[in-house]
């Protein structure tokens, strides 16, 4: 979001005077290549072509990699926070609320599917029905995660490389749209915060699925995070 504002250079200089604090804002491929090093730090099959998926709030990043070697990677501006605000007005979300919503993520990643043609990434050569895998990284695949084995306590172990599948993305998709939002603050293994975001969260995780012909995604707690710290190691490693 700092990336795209308008006053990006006005913002982090303004930290920067109040807090000493220097802010490095970095571009989105640099952005998609680390958020890759920190899944593959924790994904156990490293191999072969794989769609990694990082939904964020302002913008959602997919990454098509062979391995580590990425062969496009785009950012969409399809974020849980943007998506709520915009078409979630009514608790719990109505038909029509719901409708919009998608109607919104199906055209995202339809525009998704063209910017891979123009640059001659073929997207059924990184679908399921091609065996390419599906890997999701981020709160919200973490978090549907830890609802589908209804952990209390979040457990990272339990996370990495669990494998939600569409039908249980599905399910809880359509159970969580349905409940009111004090009814989706008492569930325990919902992460606080995140009771409204979790909707276009897992409507954008489920229509991607059925976009892409997955119907599986395995699960990375490793992402951008990880893989900034694995990249400092290797330069203090090096300097």
């Amino acid at each position: 979001m700092v990336r795209r504002a308008r006053n990006r250079d006005w913002f982090t200089g303004e930290v920067f005077r109040r807090t000493g604090i220097k802010i490095s804002v970095i571009s989105g491929d640099e952005e998609a290549r680390l958020s890759l090093l920190g899944v593959l730090s924790v994904i156990e099959d490293r191999n072969g072509r794989k769609l990694v998926m990082d939904i964020g709030g302002g913008s959602t990043e997919f990454i098509f990699t062979d391995g580590a070697n990425i062969a496009g990677a785009w950012s969409m501006e399809m974020g849980v926070v943007h998506l709520t605000e915009e078409y979630l007005k009514s608790d719990p979300p109505g038909e029509r609320d719901l409708c919009a919503l998608e109607s919104e993520i199906k055209g995202v990643i339809s525009e998704l599917k063209a910017l891979m043609k123009k640059e001659a990434v073929e997207p059924l050569e990184y679908s399921g029905k091609k065996g390419a895998v599906f890997v999701g990284t981020a709160g919200t695949i973490t978090t549907l995660a830890a609802l589908d084995q209804d952990l209390v306590v979040y457990d990272r172990e339990r996370i990495n490389n669990y494998t939600l599948t569409k039908e249980k993305v599905g399910e809880m998709y359509r159970r969580l749209s349905g409940m009111r939002l004090k009814e989706r603050e008492k569930i325990l293994t919902l992460e606080k915060g995140r009771e409204d975001l979790i909707i276009p969260g897992s409507a954008i995780t489920l229509l991607t699925m059925e976009s892409f012909g997955f119907n599986e995604i395995k699960v990375s707690d490793a992402g951008l995070l990880e893989g900034i710290i694995i990249r400092r190691i290797g330069e203090t490693k090096n300097a």
